[in-house]
């Protein structure tokens, strides 16, 4: 037998190489295989860092395109003779003004006139333990958390009410800390299941005026190449595993006035998670706000449920020129329906844009001053998110 093992040793040694090289080849093409598509190399150098943020982002303006040459014609001798305009030239880098259009959050200064809400940390009559988590409950006397939670402003005769909600916070801690005391209590926040520290960051909005929420993450329409996560509706997840899934995100000790729907897969296929997502809010005294572009959720409907759509959703095109634009359609919409709600993802260009338009509003005025007749440019006032909602 050893006789034999030694007289095929070679061809033994080749087979064993050979089997080698095809199981390495096999691993290589499988390990490429299981990689996303990437659309660019920023895309590919965030999944080698395993998708940690940058520290720093500077964005640079767009290359100017080549000024085009004038051309004109002109009749000589009754035929027509081309002739080119001079080439005009093309105007001096201003650094100056090129600074000036980064959005640094670092210009944004705390305001000093933001009040505490009435509940800071939550009313022990509007929680209840299940399953060792703390869940937001309708008390025995009929209080419910969106509105005992929520903050009700009075605002002037004659002005529209704009609603802001910053969804997606508590991913980046600088950013939520310094938008916390920047911006009006007025507008709302929503914070990513997936925020650490969520419970204090939602206790200090607080302290600062804002109402607070909890995103609701939907499966993600591309959920082969970019999962949304564990605390994100699946659809390969029961209606009882969503639905446990959602407890986990409400799972935050700290006030929660209700869930605001982020963008992501609702359609037939999901109705029945869904359904059972819009009875668990109700069942809570929870509202819901749709801040999604497509009509899945819209079109699920339920009496008794604090609900609202949003207007407007910046969270797509992030340059400065198309938010203004929402921005001023968002204008026409409160002209038109009396309100607007606007939701907006978290990124300094949108947070600058928000805080520059809100600040060209007209101040509220009392009867006596509207009496007189002082010209209002744009009478539009924020509110929180409780004040547009409809039961």
């Amino acid at each position: 037998m050893l006789e034999a093992i030694k007289q095929r040793r070679y061809l033994i040694a080749a087979v064993l190489l050979t089997f080698a090289v095809v199981l390495g080849t096999a691993y290589l093409f499988a390990s490429k295989k299981s990689e996303p598509e990437y659309l660019s190399k920023i895309d590919r150098l965030m999944f080698d860092r395993k998708n940690l943020a940058p520290k720093y982002i500077l964005t640079l303006p767009d290359r100017r395109k080549a000024p085009k040459i004038e051309v004109k014609k002109i009749i000589e001798d009754g035929v027509e003779v081309a002739q080119t305009g001079e080439n005009p030239e093309p105007e001096a880098f201003d650094m100056g003004k090129f600074m000036a259009s980064i959005p640094l959050l670092t210009r944004l200064t705390p305001l000093a006139d933001l009040k505490p809400l009435r509940y800071v940390e939550t009313d022990s009559s509007l929680i209840e333990k299940v399953d060792n988590m703390q869940l937001p409950k309708i008390s025995s006397r009929g209080k419910k958390p969106w509105s005992e939670y929520g903050n009700p402003v009075q605002i002037a005769p004659n002005f529209y009410k704009v609603a802001i909600v910053f969804k997606n916070l508590g991913l980046d801690t600088r950013l939520t800390e310094t938008i916390t005391t920047a911006l009006p209590s007025e507008i709302s926040f929503s914070f990513s299941p997936y925020a650490q520290n969520a419970a204090e960051m939602v206790k200090n909005a607080r302290r600062s005026g804002h109402e607070t929420y909890v995103d609701l993450l939907l499966s993600s329409p591309n959920f082969l190449k970019s999962d949304s996560g564990p605390m994100a509706m699946s659809l390969t997840a029961s209606p009882e595993q969503n639905l446990l899934r959602l407890r986990q995100a409400l799972d935050i000790d700290a006030p929660l006035g209700g869930m605001v729907v982020n963008a992501g897969v609702a359609d037939e296929d999901t109705r029945d998670t869904l359904e059972k997502v819009i009875e668990e809010l109700k069942s809570r005294g929870l509202m819901m706000i749709d801040a999604t572009d497509a009509d899945g959720i819209d079109a699920l409907k339920s009496s008794g449920l604090p609900r609202k759509k949003a207007d407007i959703v910046i969270d797509d095109n992030l340059s400065r020129e198309a938010i203004d634009q929402q921005l001023e359609q968002a204008e026409e919409t409160a002209l038109l329906n009396g309100q607007v709600l606007i939701a907006v993802e978290p990124k300094p260009v949108a947070v600058m844009a928000i805080h520059d338009w809100i600040n060209s509003f007209s101040k509220q005025l009392s009867y006596e001053e509207i009496k007189q007749g002082i010209e209002i440019k744009k009478p539009f006032a924020l509110v929180p998110l409780s004040m547009v909602v409809v039961e």
